[in-house]
């Protein structure tokens, strides 16, 4: 006969529910984290390329800074 769990008692339980609640939390962040430097990848390694290799719409000459300001800068600091 195997023998009963100890039950715990309410102050751990407790503890127990909260530090699963921070792990759910911290997991979700790094995923969002790693979703955004994903994101960030297919504009800058992708996106932007293109766009130099074939010329920007007239409307947007000069514009590229607007649009794209410093995400290069962005992307590399977050790849890291």
């Amino acid at each position: 006969m195997m023998p009963m769990p100890v039950p715990r008692n309410h102050e751990e339980e407790q503890k127990a529910k909260a530090l699963r609640g921070r792990m759910f939390v911290l997991n979700e962040l790094v995923q969002t984290e790693k979703d955004y430097v994903k994101d960030l990848g297919v504009v800058v390694e992708g996106f932007i390329p293109r766009i130099e290799e074939k010329g920007t719409p007239d409307d947007m000459n000069g514009k590229e800074k607007i649009v794209f300001g410093n995400i290069h800068q962005i992307y590399d600091w977050h790849k890291e």
